[in-house]
């Protein structure tokens, strides 16, 4: 027997007995063995890079976004940012594995894409508001600066539910595992333009992502990463050196304002600031307050109370 295959089955020897004497079946770490290296071998998230020089911010979008609902919008900030546009797992161009679209696994997909870069800024809209906190609660070390735009949080799966119910027959079908299905042929069925009339809130390359979406990344992290998932240890875990700012509209229908007024009374130390009659997509409404947050800036701004602020006034 060669020094080489010896080596490698003293290794194995090793590992199984270590995971015996821990009383881990030996089929179990097999099992999980063999999906971390499948997670390893897989194609990873698409990115795309604006800029050459400079700190690096990097953008998540929401459910049904994509890289096309930052690229144009943010370019401002690529003459001295380095920009980092993912599509999360399912959605876009990126992988849509038959997964399980629970944080754990949009943060371990984010991962294989971000590892390496040095501190990072993270913004996320939205869903991607959620996996950068779970990402900044497991990679501290990683991450400079967060800012949630949108961010939906909920104090208990009963209020998450009730959101759902409040969103009208669109939102409870998308919502439903069984009829998610149906409305995605139905709707992939329909022009653009019916969409559009069908759901006029939503930005045009919004409706176009979400079919580009596979229906289990749809329904799976609605699920499993929004609603029937407590955000409350991962704010907790984000350490209190990363600068945290939220900012959210008050008319925002589909991420209430309270949501993101718990989280600062959670976290005295982060900042919330209130765009004054803004939807759930500030970049579309108030580009300028989303842009300056991304850099680090200020905003003009007016004192409501504390860690509360309403800015663009």
């Amino acid at each position: 027997m060669s020094r080489a295959v010896a080596r490698r089955v003293l290794a194995t020897t090793t590992i199984v007995t270590l995971a015996a004497c821990a009383g881990a079946p030996t089929k179990s770490v097999a099992v999980a063995a063999r999906a971390s290296q499948e997670m390893e071998d897989a194609p990873r998230l698409h990115s795309e890079e604006l800029g050459a020089a400079g700190p690096t911010v990097v953008f998540l979008p929401g459910i049904g976004g994509t890289t096309s609902y930052y690229r144009d919008r943010v370019l401002p900030l690529a003459a001295d940012h380095r920009l980092v546009l993912v599509d999360l797992l399912g959605f876009g161009r990126s992988p849509k594995p038959r997964v399980r679209y629970d944080l754990e696994r949009h943060v371990a997909e984010l991962r294989r894409v971000l590892a390496g870069r040095g501190r990072l800024t993270i913004v996320g809209h939205s869903l991607g508001a959620r996996v950068a906190v779970a990402y900044a609660a497991r990679y501290p070390e990683d991450v400079e600066r967060l800012v949630l735009v949108s961010l939906p949080h909920f104090e208990s799966r009963s209020e998450a539910l009730a959101q759902v119910r409040r969103g009208g027959w669109r939102r409870r079908v998308i919502a439903s595992r069984q009829l998610a299905p149906v409305g995605r042929v139905v709707a992939n069925g329909l022009p653009r333009a019916v969409v559009r009339q069908l759901a006029p809130e939503l930005p045009a390359d919004v409706v176009l992502g979400t079919r580009m979406a596979s229906t289990r990344a749809l329904t799976s992290s609605l699920w499993d990463a929004v609603l029937e998932h407590d955000l409350g240890a991962e704010i907790d875990r984000v350490p209190g050196r990363i600068p945290v700012t939220l900012l959210h509209g008050d008319a925002d229908g589909t991420a209430p304002l309270a949501g993101a007024e718990a989280a600062v009374v959670r976290r005295p130390d982060w900042e919330l600031r209130v765009l004054p009659g803004v939807d759930h997509h500030p970049l579309l409404r108030d580009a300028e307050s989303v842009l300056r947050a991304a850099a680090g800036a200020r905003p003009a701004l007016r004192l409501e109370g504390s860690h509360r602020i309403t800015a663009g006034l």
